[in-house]
């Protein structure tokens, strides 16, 4: 019996140190990406900076913010100006009737959060929470562009299909 226990301690001991040892080369992993760093210090001080826009004045729209910010590329940039050029025809009527940033209309009362960054080579996924209580986190897909990070699409799930923001602003 007293074997037995033995034998079970030592399984146990083994199992905690395996698992302790996981999860510490996963949290060295992550912070040892350098280009998962580099994208949360270049867009979590601008979704906190437009999470305050949103969520108090709305003085600027989710296109004139990254349009300003020069943080989406070159492809989403056309696409952007064409919206807001569709819009401005049409008595405020575009093709993007939410708020890109946050994926919605209204405002949960929070700020976004950058929840997950996945890098391979020059493209990247930056997963975002809006604050919504049961919302899941929606995609940012990032490209580099010069050397820096920009936006190239977001990608929503809406009543469990992917929707992409390229796709909304390339409908006629």
């Amino acid at each position: 019996m007293k074997q037995c226990v033995t034998r079970i301690l030592r399984r146990v001991g083994f199992l905690v140190i395996a698992v302790c040892c996981c999860a510490a080369h996963a949290v060295g992993a992550q912070q040892q990406d350098p280009a998962a760093e580099s994208i949360r210090q270049t867009f979590a001080p601008l979704l906190a900076e437009y999470s305050k826009i949103f969520l108090s004045d709305g003085s600027q729209d989710c296109i004139g913010f990254a349009l300003s910010k020069n943080i989406v590329s070159p492809q989403l940039k056309d696409l952007l100006q064409k919206e807001r050029l569709l819009s401005k025809n049409n008595d405020g009527i575009g093709n993007l009737d939410f708020d890109f940033f946050f994926n919605a209309q209204d405002n949960a009362g929070k700020p976004l959060s950058i929840v997950g960054i996945a890098s391979q080579g020059d493209t990247a996924v930056m997963q975002v929470k809006n604050g919504f209580k049961g919302e899941k986190p929606y995609d940012f897909l990032l490209v580099k562009d010069a050397g820096r990070w920009v936006i190239d699409d977001v990608r929503y799930l809406q009543d469990g299909q992917r929707i992409s923001l390229r796709d909304i602003l390339s409908q006629p």
